[in-house]
């Protein structure tokens, strides 16, 4: 039983380690999706999160309350040439890293 506990810590705390902030630098495309519920964009920079295909962007589900808002500064910022940082959820999302939430930055500083 103290196995199983352990392990299960180690699962989530790895898990865990996977999700966080990263520099995304500018946006490069934002894509509004193909009506499946899910949009895609990339940036100049892409986080690695193990197990997806980290080389072509991320992938946001339209099915999140905020998922709107991020589009909208998603587009603020490739409108202006603003970077962005890009919180991942550490999980993939039909392949691609998924996005929990973006924010426009003026420095390197999350």
């Amino acid at each position: 039983m103290k196995k199983l506990i352990l392990l299960t810590v180690i699962y989530t705390m790895s898990s865990a380690s996977l999700a966080g902030w990263h520099d995304g630098g500018k946006v490069t495309r934002l894509h509004s999706g193909h009506g499946k519920g899910i949009w895609f964009f990339s940036t100049e920079k892409h986080a690695h999160v193990e197990g997806c295909n980290n080389s072509y962007g991320y992938n946001v589900s339209s099915e999140k309350d905020n998922s709107e808002r991020q589009y909208s500064l998603l587009m603020a910022a490739y409108m202006s040439g603003k970077p962005v940082a890009i919180a991942t959820t550490g999980e993939c999302l039909e392949g691609r890293p998924e996005v929990n939430g973006v924010q426009i930055r003026e420095t390197s500083y999350y």
